[in-house]
């Protein structure tokens, strides 16, 4: 009897155990399943492919900034048309390619584009076969369309929270193979980690049909298109050809399994190369059949020929009565209304959109492109110029454009293209100038040749919210100081030195930096001071970020209490020594001061008269501009002087040694010219700035931190305003140095 109710119990457990299996199975596959029950409905036969995504970013020249845009925010004028994806090119390595040259920017955007290719690894090293990853990730930004590759059936729609994220997935029937076009089969498109999904199962859909919009659902950790495409013997759809138990039974993670390559032999037999199937069906031509008309024999017997009408004879037209001509009404006086004025035509260009390089070879020209943006900020694909555009470089002797000027007929769908050509080491911009208006380029620096990266530099607004993700921006600097595109080889760490929070992602190969610029999210978690620190080998780099305080504690909106410089600039601005910008209130202390804010905040922060009466020397400096007088002040007292050619540049960024001797000279400090030990490890004591730097150092005047100064890197606007704080306190207080 005990054995029978055991027996029965074990049973009734199988059952249940059935019936949660069963359960789950069908959660997991509802819409595959009703699919497979739906009347059955068929799509238009093949009639070729084309590519799930039609635009990308122009990788190699966007910014940091832009690539964290919706699609929808990124100028027209960054978008290249979706790479090829050629393996032999992706194979190349980051290091074998120029900077500035055309064909290596190709291989470059190819490279970033295809992050993952198919059966590769998440080492970031774009290597085919060399991993187990069933599909080819496509790096786009958010929101990018997502197209329907050809003609089929929707035979799964998920919106799952993890694994493959949102997914759509497409059946397409008798569709020839990838390496035979006279054989036929069943073949599954499935497009994953996608945010806004626009079909539903049972749909039919069309080459070319918008489904879904690009994101980052699931296991994903940047906006991407996870596209796979599966055979009809894969058992479910995306097919993944590990099980979690498999992974830890090799004592393997989700990422490591995917480098060994777990499951490989399985991906190759239940998927399919996506993009080499879609490139080698892209021009396909559909054979159309000849009509076959069906020959009538004529009939023997004649046909009769029909009865004639009876002849209608015509009803003579009656006799048209008299018109009788009105008298005609005195012709009046025409009123002479005065000519109103013509409404001038409105330019229908509003901007220019310019994109450029941010680093170049001495020895390698390469493009600057500008697009025309109308009163509606759209891409003018005809352009209509009311004027020619004056094309300039802000120095020249930097480097040249091959052209001064451009015209219509220099624009090819809204966009126009000039060569720069490099002559000597330095950083410039390009300047267009167009009806009393002048737009500019970003900064490009020309190398003489790329440098070693030797620390990282973590840039934030300087605080905080906890539960929030913060955007962090790591940039790579030379032995200098001085920013570099060079990747080294090995891996970033990220931490913080409290166990306050996360990163996303928190360690991640060197390759993902972009001309040497990478941005992750850390997301804090306690209200309280953390500090940072990326480390990849030898390459170190470390800041500090508070907790965010409530915003009436901030001065302006991107610098609040818990800024580092929050005291300077707070000072600084209640003495109305510096303002912020008025379209946001925003002060940008990470920003590079230019020469004339450096000498407006120096010229007010020490109360220096400004001359109301004044001559300008200098040829680039406009009477009418708000920082003339600034300029012709400093000059009359001496502290400040032109260059050469006759010009201030009023505009270019000042170093950090330039911004020393400029401080100390404005307020008469003569320095002691004697020094006996190096300031720090990159200032040689014979170097003729180094009795700046030492005085700098002894009064603790300049924020640092580590035991490099980088002489020639750029000043921030929360950096100047900080140094000249201390100044001022050191000053007023008679002090022996800034202590705080």
């Amino acid at each position: 009897m005990k054995n029978k109710t055991k027996k029965n119990f074990l049973h009734w457990i199988g059952i249940a155990l059935t019936l949660v299996l069963t359960t789950v199975l069908i959660n997991e596959n509802a819409s595959f399943l009703n699919a497979s029950i739906l009347p059955v409905k068929m799509h238009k036969p093949f009639d070729g492919f084309v590519a799930p995504i039609k635009k990308v970013p122009n990788w190699s020249i966007v910014s940091g900034a832009e690539r964290e845009k919706d699609f929808d925010a990124i100028s027209p004028s960054l978008f290249i048309d979706l790479p090829e994806y050629e393996p032999s090119m992706l194979d190349k390595t980051y290091a074998d390619l120029k900077y500035g040259d055309e064909a290596d920017n190709s291989i470059r955007n190819a490279k970033i584009t295809y992050s993952v290719p198919y059966l590769g690894n998440y080492k970031l090293d774009n290597s085919e076969n060399s991993g187990s990853h069933p599909a080819i990730d496509i790096k786009v930004p958010r929101n990018t369309p997502i197209y329907a590759i050809s003609n089929g059936i929707v035979a799964k729609v998920s919106t799952g929270s993890s694994g493959f994220g949102h997914t759509v997935v497409v059946k397409h029937i008798n569709f020839p193979t990838l390496d035979d076009d006279s054989r036929t089969h069943t073949i599954y498109s499935s497009y994953s980690h996608m945010g806004d999904i626009k079909v539903s199962v049972g749909d039919i859909v069309e080459k070319n049909q918008l489904i879904a919009y690009s994101s980052d659902t699931g296991t994903a950790t940047t906006p991407h298109l996870h596209f796979q495409i599966d055979n009809s013997s894969a058992p479910w759809h995306p097919y993944w050809p590990f099980t979690y138990k498999e992974a830890t039974d090799n004592g393997l993670d989700f990422w490591s399994a995917i480098n060994a390559g777990l499951g490989k032999e399985r991906a190759q037999e239940m998927t399919i190369n996506p993009m080499r199937l879609v490139q080698k069906y892209e021009s396909f031509e559909p054979v159309v059949e000849p009509t076959v008309e069906a020959t009538v024999e004529a009939t023997v017997e004649a046909t009769p020929a029909p009865t004639p009408a009876p002849t209608v004879e015509a009803t003579p037209a009656p006799t048209p009565t008299p018109t009788v001509e009105a008298t005609p009404a005195p012709t009046p006086t025409p009123t002479v209304e005065a000519t109103p004025e013509p409404t001038p035509t409105p330019d229908p260009v509003k901007t220019f959109d310019v994109s450029t390089e941010e680093f170049t070879l001495i020895e390698n020209n390469f493009y600057a492109y500008v697009t025309a943006l109308d009163q509606e900020n759209k891409v003018m694909v005809k352009t209509k110029l009311t004027d020619n555009i004056d094309v300039e470089i802000e120095d020249q002797v930097i480097a040249t454009v091959n052209r001064n000027y451009l015209s219509d007929t220099h624009f090819s769908e809204g966009t126009a293209k000039v060569t720069v050509i490099p002559k000597s080491v330095g950083k410039t911009r390009i300047m267009f100038s167009y009806n009393d208006r002048t737009f500019y380029s970003s900064y490009f620096s020309v190398i003489e040749k790329i440098k070693p990266a030797d620390s990282i530099i973590i840039k934030h607004d300087g605080s905080f919210k906890v539960g929030a993700a913060e955007t962090l921006t790591l940039i790579l600097l030379d032995e200098n100081g001085e920013e570099t595109p060079e990747t080294p080889l090995g891996t970033v760490n990220l931490y913080t030195n409290n166990d306050n929070g996360y990163f996303s992602p928190n360690n991640f190969s060197f390759n993902l930096f972009r001309e040497g610029k990478v941005e992750v999210e850390y997301v804090g978690n306690k209200q309280e001071t953390v500090e940072i620190n990326a480390s990849g080998g030898s390459i170190y780099g470390n800041t500090t970020i508070g907790a965010q305080a409530a915003l009436p504690n901030a001065v302006f909106t991107d610098v609040k209490s818990s800024h580092p410089y929050f005291k300077s600039i707070k000072y600084l601005k209640e003495n109305n020594i510096v303002n912020g910008y008025t379209i946001d209130n925003s002060f940008k202390p990470e920003r590079e001061i230019k020469r004339a804010e450096l000498l407006k905040i120096i010229l007010d922060g020490f109360e220096f008269e400004i001359a109301e009466n004044y001559n300008i020397v200098f040829s680039d400096v406009a009477e009418d501009s708000w920082y003339a007088k600034y300029i012709a002040t400093a000059a009359r007292l001496g502290f400040v002087s032109g260059y050469s050619d006759g010009t201030f540049k009023p505009d270019q960024t000042i170093n950090r040694i330039e911004f020393l001797k400029i401080l100390f000279k404005s307020k008469d400090i003569n320095v002691d010219p004697v020094v006996i030990n190096n300031s720090y490890l990159d200032v040689d004591k014979l170097e003729w700035y180094a009795p700046y730097v030492q005085y700098s150092m002894k009064k603790n005047l300049f924020p640092m931190s580590g035991n490099k100064f980088y002489p020639n890197k750029g000043v921030t606007r929360g950096e100047a305003a900080e140094a000249v704080y201390r100044l001022l306190m050191v000053i007023e207080g008679d002090l022996e140095k800034y202590d705080g």
